[in-house]
């Protein structure tokens, strides 16, 4: 039987045994004795351990001297270093290739200043590498880096290539010292001396001059700090007493050329091949005794570290191999409860991949969602479940032209293909189906076309720099080229609980067809109801929660999601799940409150409505603390229907200004999100005042309504406002921010004001729109509409006189959609963090979407 893909130059037999000879392997060099590797060799790595001394000088003045060479032998043509060059489409500015040409532009130096085993042309190939860097520096964005600890490392390595007399000056230098001085801030060097849970033992090098190695030791695990040959290097050579352990690490982590970027790996290497041979590989085709002893292997480390390991025994743990390794056991027989790695890497709308950090990580999501599906009582984790395969959807979206994912990697081409496989069963995928088959196709068509290239390493994993798993690397593309796509089932449990939910396409079906979308193909516009329906557990959840109001027309609030999603989706920009969730809350609360108003507030008599508007004043009146008290609570426990809405204005007010990515911005951005929800606040008062006004006038015919200002101040102005795009944009300006580190999300006062003149042609646009389409309605219940101002003429009931009206307002709306456009131009070209740009083009999508 041939393998799919008409790959038939081997059998299904040729790659049964292939895996089986791969087990073997995993046994013999991960799962017993000394681990080995096969990571590949790094050039950061290998720098820094060429650095360290010989304690035996009769033996040679260098430990090791074969690194050196290495170092020598992989200076690029440009002068530069980066294990790159191997994979085409990276950009030359890669952190890690920064770092490597720091790193080893510095073994350079302190070679050349030994005057022992210095090349000849050492002078030259210094030469080149600075003008290599200088190069990398001066192009590199490091406001879009998340390399590990890379704040803490290229300050670092300036300050020692500059007591060499080389000293760097380029664009990112301000915006990374004040990385630097946050980081330093958060994580202080002598936090080190203690146990504290931390990443920087794995960045020993960056500390050099602001610690005592003597007093660091504790943190060696298999003699190394936290897998990481550099920072080992760095710690051995900085000590006063020579440490044995540390040195034979140092060996261990060295191939026959150099040494790799991290080490030992034995737990990741086992965890990321056997889960992909074991989904694709008829069990009883690869079960044997060296596979039961890795499996021993496994749970004996799981158990020993309750329930969460690394990716060696006893390191810093994390969700990707945990997951991983709980999948195995599970798959294989061997149950393990995962309310260990739930309870330790949960947030509230994803899985972290370290306990240490607040960003998602699509990996970790999509390995817990593997081994959620594979515990005995699924059921129990149904919202783990679904969370996890949030992030999967967009898996399907990132494919490139020629089949594969990401810089044309064949490792991350069979990471999707296995992914699509695992997610496809899930109910909620149904009405993506035809697609992902499509997609698996045509991924494997690209990887057939790789098959000399299937064993060799992929630059795909990160740490300091790039580097490659060479066994993981064969065992995923094995497993790629062998799954059948969707050939497992969930059982019943699962199906029917998932299907109880199943999206709704009629729910959105009159969205789809706006012109927003006409140039998505139709399994987009699929993928993006799926990514909108994942969010609406949370979503409901936290919109119940906060209560303000349940509007009598629930379609609108239940197309949000869509909405959202599909207008960012539409131009190819992207939000992370978490900012888009918190968006889609806050725009049902929104809407929310604005019927509330309608509904409740505008049936006060006029010393109510003061009362309500003078609340209004005096909550935000003040920098927002959180601490004002609850207006329901009270003594006998009766609550007047004024207290009542106190309490929604409060609570609207607290879920906004508190929110958990709100409260660590700027002042400037939080004391702005305050201003403009005050303003929405009183402009709705204002509204009601104005309706009433009208109603009064309505009642005279002889006495017609004259508005309090010209047309256009108020649709600038004060109607504006009560659309609430300016507090849901200064809202999601909040949400968007890329920069932990105090500083507003927009950097110059330049970059302030064009934003908030876009959002003031945007909130006009929509005020203009939604008065199109209400002109009737707002004459019913005397609400002000734009076609009641005198410069559209006089009022009439004719419905010519009304499509004459209507027409005037669809030219202004134009108008403020051109000035929207050019604005939107003025300010991408600032050069902002292309995060926020993307987030402020997304919010635009979504504004026009509701203008169509």
């Amino acid at each position: 039987m041939d393998t799919p893909n008409g790959f038939s130059s081997l059998k299904t037999a040729d790659l049964d045994n292939m895996a089986r000879a791969l087990i073997l392997r995993l046994r013999a060099d991960f799962a017993c004795g000394v681990p080995k590797s096969s990571v590949s060799e790094s050039v950061y790595s290998t720098a820094w351990v060429s650095m360290v001394p010989n304690p035996s000088k009769s033996e040679g003045h260098w430990l090791f001297p074969q690194a050196f060479d290495f170092i020598l032998e992989k200076q690029l043509d440009d002068g530069g270093w980066s294990m790159l060059e191997v994979s085409a489409g990276y950009p030359s500015w890669d952190v890690g290739g920064i770092l490597s040409t720091m790193a080893a532009l510095l073994a350079l130096l302190i070679r050349k200043s030994s005057n022992n085993g210095v090349p000849d042309d050492i002078e030259e190939r210094i030469t080149r590498g600075d003008a290599a860097l200088r190069r990398m520096l001066s192009s590199w964005d490091a406001t879009s880096s998340d390399d590990v600890g890379f704040e803490v490392l290229v300050p670092a390595h300036l300050e020692m290539l500059e007591k060499h007399s080389l000293c760097y000056s380029f664009p990112a230098r301000a915006h990374l010292m004040s990385l630097h001085e946050q980081r330093l801030r958060r994580d202080e060097p002598d936090s080190l001396y203690g146990k504290r849970l931390s990443t920087l033992p794995h960045c020993l090098e960056g500390m050099i001059g602001k610690i005592d190695f003597d007093r660091v030791a504790h943190h060696k695990v298999h003699g190394g700090m936290l897998c990481a040959p550099a920072s080992t290097a760095a710690y051995l050579m900085n000590t006063t007493t020579w440490d044995k352990e540390a040195e034979a690490y140092l060996h261990n982590s060295m191939t026959q050329f150099g040494a790799v970027e991290v080490y030992p790996t034995n737990i990741f290497e086992i965890t990321w091949a056997l889960k992909a041979l074991i989904e694709t590989f008829p069990i009883d085709e690869i079960m044997s005794p060296e596979m039961n002893e890795i499996l021993d292997f496994l749970e004996n480390t799981l158990h020993a570290q309750k329930g969460i390991t690394g990716m060696s025994p006893s390191v810093l743990d994390e969700s990707d191999d945990t997951a991983s390794s709980m999948y195995i056991l599970n798959r294989l027989g061997r149950h393990v409860n995962p309310d260990g790695m739930i309870n330790r890497y949960e947030s509230s709308d994803n899985f972290r991949c370290f306990v240490v950090e607040t960003n998602p990580s699509s990996s970790a999501n999509a390995n817990v969602l593997k081994a959620l599906l594979h515990v005995p009582d699924r059921t129990k984790y149904l919202s783990q479940i679904i969370k996890a395969a949030t992030t999967a959807v967009d898996t399907l979206q990132g494919q490139n032209e020629d089949g594969s994912w990401g810089f044309q990697s064949r490792e991350t081409t069979a990471y999707a293909i296995l992914c699509l496989s695992a997610v496809g069963p899930l109910p909620i995928c149904d009405c993506l189906r035809t697609q992902m088959e499509h997609s698996i196709e045509n991924g494997r068509s690209f990887l057939l076309r790789q098959i000399n290239d299937w064993s060799k390493p992929d630059f795909v994993w990160r740490s300091k720099a790039p580097y490659g798993v060479g066994i993981s690397a064969e065992a995923n593309t094995l497993a790629a080229m062998k799954t059948s796509a969707f050939d497992h089932k969930l059982g019943n449990a699962i199906h029917d609980l998932c299907a109880i939910a199943k999206p709704s396409l009629s729910t959105v079906e009159g969205i789809t067809h706006l012109p927003l979308f006409a140039a998505m193909p139709d399994w987009l516009v699929r993928a993006c109801i799926v990514e909108g329906y994942l969010h609406l557990p949370i979503y409901d959840k936290v919109r119940g929660a906060t209560c303000i109001h349940a509007a009598k027309e629930k379609r609108h609030i239940n197309a949000i999601p869509f909405t959202l999603v599909g207008s960012a989706r539409a131009k190819g920009a992207f939000i992370a799940p978490e900012a888009n969730n918190a968006f889609m809350v806050f725009s049902a609360l929104l809407y929310d409150f604005d019927h509330y108003m309608e509904d409740i507030i505008a049936g006060f008599g006029d010393d109510e409505v003061q009362e309500v508007e003078q609340y209004m004043h005096e909550l935000l009146a003040e920098p927002w603390t959180g601490s004002m008290k609850d207006p329901v609570a009270k003594q006998d426990g009766l609550t007047s229907r004024l207290d009542d809405v106190r309490a929604a204005i409060l609570r609207f007010a607290s879920w906004t200004l508190g929110h958990y990515k709100v409260t660590p911005c700027s002042r400037y951005d939080r004391a702005n999100l305050q201003m403009e929800l005050k303003t929405y606040f009183l402009v709705q008062i204002r509204s009601i005042h104005e309706s009433r006004d009208l109603a009064k006038s309505r009642q005279s015919p002889c006495t017609p309504y004259l508005p309090p200002q010209s047309y256009h101040n108020w649709v600038h102005t004060i109607t504006g406002q009560s659309s609430g795009t300016p507090v849901a944009y200064a809202f999601f300006t909040c949400l968007i921010n890329p920069r932990s580190d105090g500083r507003d999300c927009l950097p110059s006062a330049q970059a302030k004001y064009i934003s908030h003149d876009l959002i003031n042609h945007m909130a006009v646009q929509i005020r203009i729109e939604n008065d199109i389409g209400s002109i009737a309605r707002d004459r019913k219940e005397n609400t002000l509409n734009s076609a009641d101002f005198p410069e559209f003429g006089t009022v009439g009931e004719a419905d010519e006189d009304l499509r004459d009206k209507m027409a005037q307002l669809r030219h202004l709306g134009d108008y403020e959609i051109e000035c929207s456009k050019m604005v939107m131009a003025s300010l991408s070209a600032l050069k902002l963090d292309r995060r926020v740009l993307q987030g402020m083009k997304a919010f635009r999508n979504s504004v026009d979407l509701y203008g169509q």
